[in-house]
């Protein structure tokens, strides 16, 4: 039936079922959205090429800098540069320790010059030499000691004023020997023991100058034979005295530790054992040492003198020894140095030499300390190898010293193998003087 009727008529009537306008209006809304997405893409990628001209700007201005930095720098002048700031530095460095050394330095003057002040207010106004001359030859104690130092007596007196201590020195000899004086024996008792000492004294120089051209010995008197030991005062009991009465050598300190039952752990025991390995260890360099510590010692350990090769007289050297377990320091050259001060009589004139012995190397600051003291000081370290044997490792001095007499004297080391060692491994070192490229051996 609908073939019957007119294709035109049907073709209309089919157009206009049809509804086209919201389609119509659905593709004119996506004309505009892509319009709209045309326009946002386009502003975009204007903005994104503004910023990439700028970025571009940029780092063409970042290259030429960077080409002209690199041509402008140089390698050379940049090391140049920095070894001269390394020569500022090490040179601020070197000023800051001269300028610690020198007030070192000045603190050990000061110290110095506080000990002379004492020893001058101690003279009184009435110091002066005339007053002094005046006063000598009406006090008849005075006219005593001038007689006791005329034999070579020094009578020392103590805090108080009492008289402790005897110094008796022989001037050809360059001996001395210390006699600590005590109430509890009599005044006959010292005369007779000085009176002994003294014709011992003169007894060996007259030998001596009968007999010519045998080599002289330099000793001083450490008052270690059994003659003198047995006339010397000796206490077994009372610790309070000053150790030189109750024991004047290693061996004989040994036995006093043990008859007192002294503990070998106490300070006591370990100094004076380091003190008297000490003088035992410097005999082998030329040193002739004697013990005086003690509480009123002034802080000198031993006193004697120092033979060195080609040397008509010894030098005259006070020692302090320091057993220390940490590492020694400056202050302990300072310490030396002040030493002086309270020296006897005959041991504080510039031709006198200080040492300082410890258990350990000089460090870098107690080398410089020595090198720049104004008075001739020595370093050395002494070991105590085992039962009571010691060596000395270690041995400085500085150019005062050098011109004292020690001027040509090296310093070396002897190699000795342990016994049963034969491949070498185990060997103890030990410090030789040097003369002449020789090993030089004390008379």
């Amino acid at each position: 039936m609908l073939l019957d009727e007119d294709p035109a008529t049907l073709i209309h009537h089919t157009i206009g079922n049809f509804n086209i306008h919201p389609d119509k209006s659905a593709v004119l809304r996506i004309n505009e959205s892509l319009s709209t997405l045309h326009q946002a893409r386009d502003l975009r990628i204007k903005e994104v090429e503004s910023v990439l001209k700028k970025l571009s700007r940029t780092l063409q201005t970042l290259t030429s800098q960077h080409s002209e930095t690199i041509s402008s720098h140089s390698s050379i002048s940049h090391a140049s540069q920095i070894v001269e700031l390394d020569t500022q530095k090490f040179r601020i460095a070197k000023s800051a320790s001269d300028l610690e050394i020198e007030g070192e330095k000045l603190q050990t003057e000061l110290e110095f010059a506080k000990a002379q002040l004492r020893e001058l207010e101690m003279q009184g106004v009435e110091g002066n030499e005339m007053e002094r001359s005046r006063r000598e030859s009406e006090d008849p104690v005075v006219l005593k000691l001038k007689v006791y130092r005329s034999l070579g007596i020094d009578a020392e007196a103590d805090a108080t004023g009492n008289y402790t201590k005897a110094v008796i020195r022989n001037r050809q000899k360059g001996d001395v020997h210390v006699v600590n004086i005590e109430p509890r024996f009599s005044r006959f008792f010292y005369a007779d023991y000085f009176w002994r000492g003294i014709s011992r004294r003169l007894f060996s120089t007259s030998c001596a100058a009968s007999v010519r051209g045998k080599p002289k010995k330099n000793i001083i008197s450490t008052a270690t034979n059994t003659s003198e030991q047995s006339r010397s005062p000796r206490a077994k009991t009372d610790v309070s005295v000053p150790p030189s009465s109750q024991h004047t050598s290693l061996e004989s300190f040994l036995t006093y530790a043990q008859d007192t039952n002294l503990s070998t752990s106490s300070t006591t025991y370990i100094g004076t054992h380091y003190e008297y390995l000490c003088a035992l260890s410097l005999r082998r360099l030329g040193f002739t040492l004697t013990r005086t510590g003690g509480r009123s010692d002034a802080g000198i350990d031993l006193l004697g003198s120092w033979q060195l090769p080609e040397v008509p007289h010894p030098l005259r050297c006070i020692v302090q020894c320091k057993n220390l377990k940490a590492k020694a320091g400056p202050n302990l050259v300072r310490e030396l140095e002040g030493a002086f001060a309270g020296a006897p009589t005959g041991w504080r004139g510039e031709d006198v030499v200080a040492v300082l012995c410890a258990g350990r190397e000089a460090t870098k600051g107690v080398r410089e300390a020595i090198r720049n003291a104004r008075r001739g000081l020595v370093w050395c370290q002494v070991e105590d190898i085992e039962n009571g044997v010691g060596r000395v490792r270690q041995m400085l001095w500085n150019q005062r010293v050098g011109a004292l007499g020690a001027e040509g004297v090296n310093v070396g080391v002897r190699h000795t193998l342990v016994a049963g060692d034969q491949e070498g491994r185990d060997s103890h070192d030990e410090v030789v003087l040097m003369w002449k490229g020789e090993v030089w051996e004390p008379v």
